[in-house]
């Protein structure tokens, strides 16, 4: 990693990002430089916002969204294919399933 990256607020907050995902230590500059990193270690742009912050537990974390999504299934080629579509009052449910180049579902 750079040095930029270890220097972030001593080893202390380095330890929460990296093993706890907790991003609230870090300074303004410090989680643009991560976010940044995250979205370059998966190829994704991070001008689209892909991801999102969320607190969950007390913790700032990073969130996929639809955008990171999406990004991640065009650069990974990844169809999806509609199994069933069912309406109950306002709500529609739509299962889908994920097809990957070489024909593997989930």
């Amino acid at each position: 990693m750079t040095q930029a990256l270890t220097t972030m607020n001593g080893s202390d907050a380095l330890e929460k990002v990296l093993i706890t995902g907790d991003l609230s230590q870090l300074s303004p500059a410090e989680r643009i430089f991560y976010y940044q990193k995250v979205c370059e270690s998966l190829g994704l742009n991070p001008l689209t916002k892909p991801f999102d912050y969320l607190t969950y537990n007390n913790k700032l974390m990073l969130y996929a969204g639809r955008n990171c999504a999406a990004q991640l299934r065009s650069s990974r080629t990844i169809t999806l294919r509609v199994t069933a579509r069912e309406a109950i009052g306002d709500v529609f449910i739509v299962p889908a399933r994920a097809i990957t180049p070489a024909g593997r579902e989930a």
